[in-house]
């Protein structure tokens, strides 16, 4: 969300590159969930799950990493898995996760199977991951038994699953690198314009609803001014302009 700031113009581009100016849509299936949420000075946002579990950050002032999500035991002395959302990670998609988290944690936190935790099953094999992939529309690129890379419709979203490292390194990874792994580019070959990472041990059921959102059809309406030069450049269709409107900080709808 960009505080302080007046739009102008709206543009329409596909939902991958809808980008993360705007955190409301991922706001609002927080409250619904009913999440304890409160605003540092800095503008970030912390949610707690009523569970006490699952704490998930909107830290547009941390750095790279705009939305941490964490999973943790119930004394919160060791973390189950991560999910971590780069700066214009779209927000729909990011919404999505946390809703079908949200629904994977409703019931608590289930029985620790081996493949089974907090928000629910996580993905437990190379051939798992390969047929979701395959039944959502994902082209395979790569596949072994440690390994599966895909891509999706020009070749501008990609997705790894399984031992990421040296190829998607990833060191802060809890399974040792092993996880799941998003990047969007402008263009196949083009530069970077967001990514995202999911530790091995994170719910499918909320890995697959993202990478669903991010895959959706388009095209969807954003502010030009909150998109890349390079989104706006190749993707921006049908400007338009309207009234502007000035952008909410967050701490006036979050105590502190």
């Amino acid at each position: 969300m960009s505080v302080g700031r007046s739009h102008s113009v709206v543009v329409s581009v596909p939902p991958r590159f809808a980008g993360g100016a705007d955190a409301e849509p991922a706001f609002e299936v927080i409250r619904a969930g009913g999440w304890s949420m409160v605003a540092d000075p800095a503008a970030n946002v912390h949610a707690r799950h009523p569970g006490g579990l699952v704490y998930a950050g909107w830290l547009p002032a941390a750095g790279v990493w705009t939305w941490r999500i964490r999973c943790t035991d119930g004394l919160r002395t060791s973390v189950l898995w991560t999910a971590d959302f780069s700066d214009d990670a779209p927000t729909a998609a990011v919404a999505a996760y946390l809703g079908a988290l949200a629904d994977g944690l409703r019931d608590g936190p289930g029985p620790c199977a081996p493949d089974a935790g907090p928000g629910g099953p996580f993905c437990p094999d190379i051939a798992t991951a390969h047929a979701h992939l395959a039944a959502a529309g994902w082209e395979i690129r790569e596949l072994n038994g440690w390994f599966i890379e895909a891509r999706h419709g020009d070749g501008d979203l990609l997705v790894a699953y399984g031992t990421l490292a040296p190829k998607w390194h990833i060191p802060w990874m809890l399974r040792v690198g092993s996880g799941w792994a998003v990047r969007c580019t402008v263009g196949g070959d083009g530069p970077e314009a967001w990514r995202a990472v999911f530790d091995g041990d994170a719910p499918m059921a909320a890995v697959a609803a993202f990478l669903a959102a991010a895959t959706a059809p388009g095209p969807v309406a954003c502010y030009a001014d909150s998109l890349s030069s390079d989104v706006l450049a190749r993707h921006g269709e049908g400007t338009r302009l309207r009234r502007q409107r000035p952008t909410t900080d967050p701490r006036e709808r979050f105590p502190s």
